[in-house]
């Protein structure tokens, strides 16, 4: 199942950042790298019904 997520507003991420989102099913990995490809942070979503579910939320210590 998914949720049509497109009229939602999406910022894009502050220099020197970049996003990376992989979509596994109904899951979304998404990861923010910084300027050297080093992951800064990265979070887990689930979409399940109406609702969407973040786990393993985790900020590097550097970048926090």
């Amino acid at each position: 199942m998914t949720t049509d997520l497109t009229e939602h507003p999406q910022h894009a991420p502050a220099a020197p950042y970049e996003r990376e989102i992989r979509t596994e099913g109904p899951v979304a990995v998404v990861s923010l790298h910084d300027s050297f490809g080093e992951v800064a942070a990265r979070s887990t979503i689930a979409v399940v019904g109406t609702d969407a579910i973040a786990d393993r939320v985790e900020t590097g210590a550097a970048h926090r």
